[in-house]
């Protein structure tokens, strides 16, 4: 009966799919290439990745190119003589009950034949025989399908995984496409095909609950792979259930492997053969046996490896892993193989502990290899038997969720440690508070603080100087963006006290920390003299996070004061050094203040370049990320390339940040406002313009934040132009004098060529022309690019030219040498006096000459001679002897008031 059931199914041919095939190009070219006379190609993968469906795909399109497909299902076969009766039933072999396998062999027509035999797994040592006895006469191509190598000789084994990402996606679409008139988003379907690990069985599954739930719904309800896949009914008669399939090539197993296969269902993540051992090993397993154990397992297609690096890493499939574990619960092994597990990561960490001072690159590398399954025993031990080694993995991995895309896992699982040792006074304790705090950085901006002291007091109690230095460094960092004066006081006292100890992380990170506070007073001086060699300390330990903010506030400190060429090379280094960073924030950070000074260059389309990728992640995050002067780099960015409405936009973003960080509603900085205001005014919204910098000028009038004053003054000035010069001569003016007086040299320049532009209008055309040209000299030297605005209209003099070219930065202190205006001045007398005059008055008097004094002021003789006769009709005096005795007797009624 069993012989005369293969025959039927032998001679049917390779299964009738009414439905598409989807993907696997390469695998096909991988077969096609590999088939040859005698040679057996072997489909391996696990239940549920389409190897009948691809040998079938294969048999059909080989029909069409001279070659003969016979399929073989060799499902039913128990012994040789029944595979040997399908094969002949396929080939048309005549029954010959003396010698069957030479009537199999007389029928075989040579490579002409493609033998494709399914299911083989079960049936391996009778295929070997029938291969073999096959190959000596005139051999056909052969193409089997198996859940584990077959073991016969010349075997070429093709493993099929899930299929690619999009593949993926197209599939689940065409069925889902073939079932419901709905639009699938891409986005959910495919973070749900790869929980199912991509196999085609499981898509297929999950499509065919379409005539139920919608594609959204299945998406969700898919968090466990076999959640909704366990024996569903398929769209096609031949589907097997994706539970059944796998537990099918787990009976298979002898009863060792079986136990060791459930055991690793506890690791999340790949794993080893040492850590293998000792999560398998005991009660009824010897730890020599486990590594064979993982062979017969990859062979079996339930594991799979990756020796491709100096150590050979294994895992299991989604699916296959909830069947394992399945099967671990019912054997009631759970508890003592978690403990295993949780002491085997607990111990990985503890061995690499000495990395995380030294080398935090390598530290970083070893938990990205084993971060899964380290917040699952993390999990797995507060739940269970280890709740103590579960807190001690907790407090090891601050710094991790600190530096790593990980910030809110991290805290979810630090408040999670954090309760299982509620009221506690230990250094543990205060360690996983640590953590916590490291964690909140940036992912709640709102309650790091809070963290932060919390873990400096329990470390305090505790007696743990070095968790407490750390905390107070988070602290201060948070009080800086509040109070200047107090995060200084508390990082020079960290300093001090961390250099005592022979704690160089706090020393360096204390020492960046009054670079940046410096940088944020304005102070460029101090912030370039104290940055450089903390950082470099910094990145010589892979301690890539606080060294690329330091980089990155070094950079735009170098900006300010005139340095752009050596900025750019500090901002770049401030990228190299985050890219391998995880962290948006750190990257962020660094690509703004590279984009920043591209941006001063004039290299606007580079600046955008380098923001793109950082903001394309952004975009995708379905909470914002805090990433200090984002927002406000872009609006400066946008406004120099003329995007007004892209630039306003970047604005409001910095607002709504600022709102959710403070509770007190959307606000921006001081600086954010002037670049508010300047967009405004360029699309002609004078008075909301107006208003945004009065409220800057009110803001900084006790000297808080210089250059946003030194802005706020110069964009005040460019509203005032129009209806009274002599107010926007003052302000520029100030902006000179403010931007002068910090080194914000790029400030200086912007002020200077506002001055210069006024000037002609002031009857000072030569100075203008000067002014002009010493700052184009310097916008050369130091690479300033934008925001030059135009030039004075005036006719340039040659001569006049190459004084200023000659000038350079030096035309600081002569254009501030004219402060003054003409507003209320009166029409004769001292008082009527130009600032221009009263220094042509004072070198007269000492007795230069017109031309010395027109060298003296870069401007012409026959300007000199003007402007003195200008002087001579205001004082009612007729020469310089006259002029000294005015000036002479000035003097005096001065002295004696």
């Amino acid at each position: 009966m069993i012989r005369a059931r293969l025959a039927v199914v032998a001679a049917a041919g390779p299964p009738h799919y009414a439905s598409t095939f989807v993907g696997r190009e390469g695998e096909i070219e991988d077969m096609r290439a590999a088939l040859g006379s005698g040679v057996l190609v072997t489909l391996l993968g696990p239940g549920g990745v389409g190897k009948t469906r691809l040998a079938a795909m294969l048999a059909t399109a080989t029909a069409t190119e001279g070659v003969d497909p016979c399929w073989v299902e060799l499902g039913p076969a128990r012994s040789f003589n029944d595979v040997v009766d399908a094969v002949g039933a396929a080939v048309g072999a005549p029954t010959s009950r003396s010698d069957p396998l030479a009537s199999v062999v007389a029928a075989m027509t040579g490579p002409a034949t493609l033998l494709v035999l399914d299911e083989c797994e079960h049936v391996a040592a009778h295929l070997g025989r029938l291969v073999h006895a096959l190959r000596a006469g005139d051999a056909p191509r052969f193409l089997a399908t198996s859940r584990v190598r077959l073991g016969i000789e010349g075997e070429r084994p093709i493993r099929l995984l899930g299929l690619r990402p999009d593949e993926a996606v197209a599939l689940f679409t065409d069925r889902v496409g073939a079932l419901s008139e709905v639009t699938v988003a891409p986005g959910p379907v495919r973070q749900m095909c790869d929980r199912i690990d991509r196999l085609p069985l499981a898509l297929e599954l999950a499509a065919g609950w379409a005539t139920t739930l919608s594609v959204e719904e299945i998406a969700a309800r898919v968090r466990e792979p076999l959640d909704l896949l366990a024996d569903t009914p398929g769209p096609s008669f031949h589907l097997e259930g994706l539970e059944s399939s796998i537990r099918r090539s787990h009976d298979l197993l002898e009863s060792e492997h079986q136990v060791v296969f459930r055991r690793l269902s506890v690791f999340r993540a790949g794993f080893t053969a040492e850590q293998a051992q000792s999560v398998c090993c005991g009660s009824s397993v010897e730890a020599a046996r486990v590594v064979p154990a993982l062979r017969r397992l990859v062979d079996a297609s339930l594991l799979s490896s990756d020796t491709t690096g100096p150590v050979a890493r294994y895992h299991l499939l989604h699916t296959i892993h909830a069947v394992a574990a399945q099967r671990l619960a019912e054997a009631g092994e759970e508890d003592e193989v978690r403990r295993r597990h949780v002491t085997v990561m607990l111990d990985l960490l503890e061995s690499a502990a000495p990395l995380r001072e030294k080398d935090k690159d390598l530290w970083r590398s070893v938990v990205a290899a084993e971060y899964s399954n380290l917040s699952w025993a993390i999990e797995q031990g507060l739940a269970g038997p280890a709740p103590v080694a579960a807190r001690t993995i907790a407090a090891h991995l601050g710094w991790w969720w600190h530096l790593e895309s990980h910030r809110r896992d991290g805290l979810r699982l630090a408040r999670a440690a954090i309760e299982a040792g509620a009221g506690e006074r230990t250094p543990l304790h205060a360690r996983v508070l640590l953590s916590a705090a490291l964690a909140a950085d940036t992912a709640d901006p709102l309650h790091a603080p809070g963290w932060a002291a919390e873990a400096a007091q329990a470390a305090r109690v505790a007696g743990d100087g070095e968790s407490d230095r750390l905390a107070r460094t988070l602290e201060a960092v948070y009080v800086m963006w509040r109070d200047l004066d107090e995060a200084t006081l508390r990082a020079t006292a960290l300093q001090a006290e961390a250099t005592a100890r022979g704690d160089r992380l706090v020393q360096h990170a204390s020492a960046v920390l009054l670079g940046v506070v410096a940088y944020l007073r304005d102070d460029y001086r101090r912030s370039t003299a104290l940055l450089p060699d903390p950082c470099a300390a910094l990145v010589a330990t892979g301690d890539r996070g606080i060294a690329s903010t330091g980089l990155a506030y070094l950079a735009l400190a170098r900006a300010r004061s005139g340095d752009l060429i050596t900025a750019e090379a500090d901002a770049r280094r401030a990228c190299s050094v985050a890219e391998p960073l995880r962290d948006l924030h750190r990257r962020g950070v660094a690509a703004a203040s590279l984009a920043e000074v591209l941006a001063l260059q004039g290299r606007l389309d580079e600046a955008t370049a380098v923001m793109r990728p950082v903001q394309d992640v952004l975009d995708r995050l379905p909470d914002p990320v805090l990433v200090p002067g984002w927002e406000r780099t872009a609006a400066r960015v946008s406004l120099w390339s003329g995007n007004i409405d892209d630039c306003l936009q970047w604005c409001e973003r910095e607002a709504a940040w600022w709102g959710r960080l403070s509770g007190l509603g959307d606000d921006v900085s001081p600086e954010t406002r002037v670049i508010q205001s300047q967009a405004l005014r360029v699309v002609g919204r004078f008075e909301d313009a107006r208003v945004l910098v009065d409220g800057v000028l009110e803001e900084t009038a006790q000297g808080r934040f210089p250059r946003a004053r030194a802005a706020a003054c110069a964009e005040r000035g460019h509203l005032l132009v129009a209806e009274d010069d002599d107010a926007a001569f003052e302000a520029f003016h100030e902006s000179l004098a403010v931007a002068d007086q910090i080194g914000a040299v790029l400030g200086c320049v912007t002020a200077v060529e506002s001055l210069a532009r006024l000037l002609p209008g002031r009857g000072s055309a030569d100075l203008a022309v000067v002014l002009v040209a010493a700052t184009a000299a310097a916008r050369d030297t130091i690479g300033f690019r934008v925001d030059a605005g135009p030039p004075p209209d005036v006719e340039p003099d040659p001569a006049l030219v190459a004084r200023g070219k000659g000038l350079g930065l030096a035309a600081v202190e002569l254009a501030r040498r004219m402060r003054g205006t003409r507003t209320h001045r009166p029409s004769s007398g001292w008082g009527s006096l130009t600032p221009t005059e009263e220094t042509v008055v004072a070198l007269a008097v000492q007795g230069l000459t017109n031309p010395e004094i027109g060298t003296r002021l870069f401007i012409s003789r026959g300007t000199v001679k003007t402007h003195l006769a200008h002087v001579y009709a205001k004082l009612g005096v007729s020469n310089r002897t006259a002029l000294a005795a005015y000036v002479e007797s000035t003097r005096g009624r001065e002295e004696s008031q």
